[in-house]
């Protein structure tokens, strides 16, 4: 037997948790960018096609692999290292088993609105979390935008004086 959407309370609870699944996303991606953005202040690459780079290489990884690799490389707040983790936990239970240990003989156990109140705090709690790595992630970007104009700076520089010395070497020529 097939689940009846239309009966009351189920567009509001899978309304919940799509912008749930949505948050856990978010908060997936923004770990990811932050990844490749210590990577690539690591490696002294700031290029566009070096952050690309680093993307491309970490964007199939789960977001527990994610994590794991960033706590080896950013010193996170104690409070915040253990709401990644819960939020690591919460997304996985959202993502394969939310609906799963619900299902009762062909049909949701749980009324829709109930399944809706259990979905806010884990909506809280990515909301929060995307914060605090949001505020990581801007000093990341700060830092890679200062070398990037710092490396623009010194190929400008190096530019100069190549042209300079070309310019001196034309006149000197017979």
């Amino acid at each position: 037997m097939a689940i009846d959407y239309s009966r009351p309370g189920y567009k509001e609870m899978f309304a919940s948790y799509g912008r749930t699944a949505l948050a856990a996303q978010a908060l997936e991606k923004t770990v990811l960018v932050l990844l490749a953005g210590v990577e690539c202040l690591e490696a002294s690459k700031v290029s566009k096609d070096d952050l690309h780079e680093v993307l491309d290489k970490h964007n199939r990884e789960t977001l527990g692999r994610l994590i794991k690799v960033l706590r080896k490389k950013v010193d996170f707040p104690q409070e915040l290292e253990s709401d990644l983790q819960r939020a690591l936990e919460k997304r996985n239970y959202v993502m394969h088993d939310f609906f799963l240990v619900k299902w009762d003989l062909h049909r949701l156990a749980g009324s829709p609105e109930t399944m809706s109140e259990e979905l806010c705090p884990i909506w809280d709690l990515f909301n929060d979390v995307q914060e605090r790595v949001d505020s990581i992630l801007e000093i990341v970007q700060k830092q890679i935008m200062v070398s990037g104009e710092k490396l623009d700076q010194e190929a400008k520089q190096l530019l100069k004086r190549y042209r300079l010395s070309n310019n001196d070497v034309e006149r000197d020529a017979p």
